[in-house]
């Protein structure tokens, strides 16, 4: 798999666990095996991926025109959110859910969702770019 592949699934896998986390995690309690699972998905998997796209993926290769190719996902998913909800009038997340918050609103959390991808995009590459430039030779183990 080429390395701007697998940093876009870690962007995407990233912001899974930023958005759970500080939007949605006081939304519900869960318990028991579904704890264990939500805490696996939102918080562990998330941490993991970036543990092993740090060891294992060469980013320094990454560059920085990734960025907008990274964000087609992200604004596929939401718009399909927001054109499935009002179709049938149901919102998988409170943040885009147009009944309670309106058109506005939740297309600014939609674009603040957008923008921290954006964001983190970037800072991923510039961790290549620094990565690069403080190498002190090693090879790295490739993933193929």
């Amino acid at each position: 798999m080429k390395p701007s592949t697998i940093t876009a699934i870690t962007v995407y896998i990233t912001i899974v666990g930023i958005v759970y986390n500080v939007v949605l995690r006081s939304l519900w309690e869960p318990t028991g095996l579904q704890k264990t699972a939500d805490e696996l998905l939102h918080t562990a998997i998330p941490a993991l991926v970036i543990i092993f796209w740090l060891i294992f993926v060469p980013i320094e290769q990454l560059k920085w025109k990734n960025v907008f190719a990274w964000l087609i996902y992200p604004v596929i998913y939401l718009g399909y959110a927001l054109l499935h909800g009002a179709a049938t009038k149901w919102y998988p997340y409170p943040f885009v859910d147009v009944n309670e918050l309106g058109y506005k609103k939740a297309l600014i959390n939609t674009g603040g969702i957008l923008l921290v991808s954006f964001l983190l995009s970037l800072a991923l590459i510039a961790t290549g770019k620094l990565m690069k430039k403080f190498d002190n030779g090693k090879e790295k183990a490739v993933v193929k």
